[in-house]
């Protein structure tokens, strides 16, 4: 039963509440079958623990904010990436330059 605060309504003239009848619907729960607990289940429990308790420490001692995640990684490959494509066609152009500037001279 709800309160008449709770739903604005069931105030009578007189001043006293009356009761509203309020159904809550509730969606069936299916449990999985219970399977045989196995080392390679116990392992896996056991590595997800290990890990959601090193995320755990390494966020309190480095801070939310300095934590890495895959959106940073990404990120820092792609300039990686970007440099090193600059610096070989920087390395491109200076050899080019060599090659004109050798050709001139046997030119003459």
């Amino acid at each position: 039963m709800m309160s008449p605060r709770q739903t604005g309504r069931g105030v009578t003239h007189a001043g006293q509440p009356r009761a509203i009848d309020v159904e809550f619907p509730v969606a069936a729960i299916r449990t999985a079958p219970t399977e045989p607990v196995g080392f390679a289940n116990v392992s896996r429990a056991l590595v997800s623990v290990a890990a959601d308790l090193v995320i755990g420490v390494q966020r309190r001692v480095v801070g939310d904010d300095k934590v890495r995640t895959a959106r940073d990684n990404a990120w820092a490959a792609t300039l990686e990436n970007r440099a090193q494509h600059e610096a070989q066609a920087e390395l491109t152009r200076e050899v080019a330059a060599m090659v004109a500037r050798r050709s001139l001279v046997r030119a003459r």
